[in-house]
């Protein structure tokens, strides 16, 4: 299971989605803002990281794991929405932090896992057509 190149996608963003929550995202006038400042931000962050970590363990049932991992796609979407949401509404001069890039990265990863699933399921298509 570990294995397989998605499996390492889903852990890595899965670590993304963890790591965001710990670091600021936003310079805010002269306020840090971080997930953890914002109670929805970090639940919905930290459930995007059980279910990437959960999908990992779902490799028998490769077309799951892609329904899943898109679902997690939007969460980290909703992630992004929220934590711009957020920036715009404090108060003070808005600047991203270096925490900002840790969604896109766990959307990026997690493009590179559905991909990855996709391809083990072309692979067993084209095996099938072997027997």
């Amino acid at each position: 299971m570990i294995q397989r190149i998605q499996s390492v996608w889903f852990l890595l963003a899965a670590t993304a989605c963890i790591v965001f929550i710990f670091t600021p995202f936003a310079i805010s006038g002269s306020l840090l803002l971080s997930a953890l400042n914002f109670i929805a931000l970090a639940i919905i962050s930290g459930l995007t990281a059980l279910l990437t970590l959960g999908i990992i363990f779902l490799y028998k049932n490769r077309k799951l794991q892609i329904t899943l991992s898109r679902v997690a796609l939007v969460m980290v979407s909703a992630i992004v929405g929220l934590g711009v949401y957020f920036a715009l509404t404090t108060e003070g001069q808005d600047t991203p932090y270096f925490g900002a890039g840790f969604p896109v990265l766990a959307m990026a990863f997690i493009i590179l896992a559905i991909r990855g699933v996709q391809a083990d399921i072309n692979l067993l298509k084209s095996m099938d057509r072997l027997r």
